[in-house]
């Protein structure tokens, strides 16, 4: 236990070592700027990144078994963490390379007090056109429209489950119906666009895919259909991953005529159509197994996360 405790402490000071070399990178950056150089954030291949993510919070009030143990996490200590300030600035120096679109992840962000604070600011940043973030949607409710009014365009709502009994065994914890609810409140709030995310799991899970689907027939939602991938503590298997390629199966056996479409520039997924869903008011489909699916007035898309995505 001695020697447990030794590590973290350790694990701590270095996490601490290694945020002051960010502050230091980031002082070598703001120095730079006005000067003519190559952007930093052109890679190797030539392409220009123009999107940030941003984790603004560690804790959680959930406990998904694909993301951490059911005791949960050692948080870092909060000198370790960027404040509010910090993430800013950070931002700021983005925007001044190119980024026009800032995600918030955790975490769970509505955990964090002054997250509609930092939306604001966020929001406010010459060149920033986007602010989005991923939630779990469980304390989304109180700060929607503050949210939406801050500057937040974009939302993406975790649910890996439409059953109470399943939401529970997966999440350990309840809150099926409050994020049921969360989402439709979050579709009539007028973002730019909502967005559902869902861990597909062999054995628990993947007989949802097409009622997932099913749901984007009548709101203007996109679904994102992820892999399980393995996390340090999520007990990951091969025996639990339900692969892409089983999903186009599923998917193609209920809404079939699935065609793969061109990809974008630096596109990290699959994009395909359907002309077969002609059961929408407009009597156009369209899949999209892409970052995020939809199909919303008949225009159907799906998303996927492949591990090399990450």
């Amino acid at each position: 236990q001695q020697q447990q405790q030794q590590e973290q402490e350790q694990l701590q000071r270095s996490n601490v070592m290694d945020f002051a070399a960010v502050l230091r990178k980031l002082d070598a950056l703001e120095a730079t700027q006005g000067h003519p150089q190559r952007s930093p954030l052109t890679d190797t291949f030539g392409r220009r990144h123009t999107y940030l993510r941003i984790s603004v919070a560690e804790r959680c009030n959930l406990r998904c078994k694909y993301c951490m143990p059911e005791e949960g996490v050692e948080v870092s200590p909060k000198g370790a963490l960027l404040s509010t300030d910090e993430i800013v600035r950070l931002a700021r120096l983005f925007a001044a390379e190119g980024v026009t679109k800032i995600r918030l992840t955790g975490g769970e962000p509505l955990v964090r007090s002054d997250i509609v604070e930092l939306v604001e600011r966020l929001a406010s940043i010459p060149g920033i056109n986007t602010v989005a973030m991923t939630t779990n949607g469980i304390a989304l409710r109180p700060r929607l429209q503050a949210l939406r009014l801050a500057g937040l365009t974009h939302l993406n709502i975790s649910l890996d489950t439409l059953q109470e009994d399943r939401f529970l065994e997966i999440t350990r914890r309840a809150g099926s119906r409050k994020v049921r609810e969360n989402l439709e409140l979050a579709l009539a709030a007028g973002f730019q666009s909502v967005k559902l995310n869902c861990v597909v799991m062999n054995g628990l899970n993947h007989t949802e895919i097409p009622d997932f689907v099913e749901m984007t027939r009548s709101s203007p939602l996109d679904v994102r259909f992820i892999e399980y991938m393995p996390f340090d503590g999520n007990k990951w298997s091969e025996n639990k991953l339900y692969p892409y390629k089983r999903m186009i199966e599923d998917i193609r056996a209920k809404f079939p005529g699935l065609e793969k479409l061109p990809e974008e520039q630096n596109e990290t997924s699959k994009v395909c159509h359907s002309m077969q869903l002609n059961s929408s008011p407009n009597g156009r489909s369209v899949f999209h197994i892409f970052l995020s699916a939809s199909l919303s007035s008949l225009s159907l898309s799906f998303a996927l996360f492949l591990f090399l995505s990450f």
